[in-house]
C-alpha cells in the first residue's frame, strides 16, 4: 500500500519553487519599465524642440547695439547704449543681421519720449519695456523662444 504524502508538504515544495521564478519576473518587469523610461526620455530630447514658458528661458549672450543719440519728443537730446541679453536659441549672427532694425526701432522709441517722462526711474523702466517689446517684434521667436529676452541701458544721457 502506497501512502500519499501529506498535503502540506506538497503545497511547501511547490510555494519554495515558485518564489524564485516569481522574483526573477519581478526583476526582469522593472528593469523592462526603467528600460523603457530611459528610452522615452531620451528620444524626447532628441525628437522634440524645447518649448519655453515665459520668462523661463535660459540666458544666452549680450548683444551691444552701441551708442544711439537721438531728440527726444519734447526737443531735448537723449545719448545713450543699448545692450540685448539674448536667450540660449538666439544667434548673435542673426542678429547683427538685423542691427538696422533694431536701431530704427530704438530710435523710434526714443524719439517718443520727453525729457521729463524719462527722468524719474519709473520713466527709464517703462522706456526699457518699450524696447523690449520692439526688439522682439523685429527679431521675432527661434525655437518657440524669443529671441531677446532683456534690455540693459548701460549708459544714459539726457540734455
Amino acid at each position: 500500500m502506497t501512502v500519499a504524502p501529506a498535503s502540506g508538504t506538497a503545497s511547501a515544495e511547490t510555494d519554495a519553487e515558485q518564489k524564485p521564478k516569481s522574483k526573477k519576473k519581478l526583476f526582469i518587469i522593472i528593469g523592462v519599465v526603467v528600460l523603457l523610461a530611459l528610452v522615452g526620455v531620451v528620444a524626447k530630447g532628441k525628437l522634440l524642440k524645447p518649448h519655453y514658458a515665459p520668462g523661463k528661458v535660459p540666458a544666452g549672450e549680450v548683444y551691444s547695439l552701441g551708442s544711439v543719440t537721438t531728440s527726444l519728443a519734447d526737443g531735448h537730446l537723449i545719448q545713450t547704449t543699448i545692450e540685448l541679453q539674448l536667450t540660449v536659441v538666439a544667434s548673435t549672427k542673426t542678429v547683427g543681421l538685423k542691427q538696422p532694425q533694431l536701431l530704427n526701432a530704438a530710435i523710434q522709441t526714443l524719439g517718443e519720449q520727453t525729457y521729463g517722462g524719462l527722468l524719474p526711474a519709473s520713466g527709464r523702466t517703462a522706456l526699457k519695456a518699450a524696447l523690449l517689446k520692439d526688439f522682439q517684434g523685429v527679431l521675432g521667436t527661434s525655437g518657440g523662444a524669443p529671441e531677446v529676452d532683456g534690455v540693459y541701458l548701460t549708459s544714459f544721457v539726457l540734455q
